[in-house]
């Protein structure tokens, strides 16, 4: 109320406005790796570090590292994140080290200045690699023409949860595939994935059958496969033998004369195979 004319007078409360821009976009990282996690801030203005306030923080509610007007703040962080991160400031760039998978999740990167606010996104996703699917023989003794052939394929320490895993028989140019079982397992501590699928058929009538299994990977990932196991007194004719060593050393194109069908391999590190 004016004391002069009796009229009410309005409050003028000054204000700052925020602007927020937003950028998503995935990053994936190997397990026990440094994962980077970038800000989307083209800074036109060449903005001194020493004028924002630059923070991540995960799930919106776990502070992961903070830039306080140039200077690090270490009393909010989350307890997971103590000295596990490291900031670029020049790039925009956060590094996360030694990723595991509970650090999978939406990080979200905040600058923060007067009159603007800048946000960036980011989904982290891990990934480990799984170990070449290997054959192992349950049955006890010899083969007999009449008995069962009982196998088991495992592959281990992978990381996200496999898709499937796939048996193939091959004997006279002619391959039979079969989608089985998969026994999946997750460490407590590593977050790591073991699979193992079994397979009981009728000992192979045929000689020279060779019997693999495949293990199918997600997120375009690809695919691993096992050593073949024989069965029979001459599993690989000379060409077999040749075409398994060209496919270790460059890529290749192999063609299964009774379906026509046409399947790309790339060789990877340490003699897995990549089948897409």
């Amino acid at each position: 109320m004016d004391p002069c004319t009796g009229k009410s007078r309005r409050k003028i409360i000054p204000f700052v406005a925020h602007f927020i821009l937003s950028f998503v976009h995935l990053v994936k990282a190997f397990l026990h790796h440094t994962v980077h996690l970038s800000c989307h801030f083209p800074n036109s203005q060449k903005i001194d570090v020493n004028n924002l306030v630059i923070f991540w923080q995960k799930d919106t509610i776990k502070v992961v590292h903070e830039v306080y007007y140039g200077q690090e703040k270490h009393e909010n962080l989350s307890p997971e994140y103590i000295n596990r991160t490291k900031v670029d400031t020049g790039k925009w760039t956060l590094q996360l080290l030694n990723a595991g998978v509970e650090d999978e999740g939406l990080y979200q990167c905040i600058i923060m200045q007067k009159i603007t606010e800048r946000s960036t996104e980011v989904i982290h996703k891990s990934e480990s690699n799984y170990s070449q699917p290997e054959i192992a023989e349950l049955h006890s003794g010899e083969l007999k023409p009449n008995g069962y052939l009982n196998l088991s394929c495992s592959s281990g320490g992978g990381y996200p949860e496999p898709k499937e895993m796939t048996w193939l028989i091959s004997y006279e140019n002619i391959t039979h595939s079969s989608t089985a079982h998969m026994d999946i397992s997750q460490d407590a501590v590593t977050k790591l994935y073991n699979v193992t699928s079994k397979l009981n058929i009728p000992v192979p009538e045929k000689s020279h059958t060779n019997i693999s299994c495949l293990l199918h990977l997600r997120e375009q990932l690809g695919s691993l496969v096992s050593v073949p196991l024989a069965i029979g007194e001459s599993p690989f004719s000379p060409m077999d033998h040749i075409w398994l060593t060209n496919c270790q050393i460059d890529c290749a194109e192999f063609k299964c004369k009774d379906h026509e069908t046409w399947t790309n391999i790339r060789s990877i590190p340490g003699g897995f195979h990549n089948i897409w």
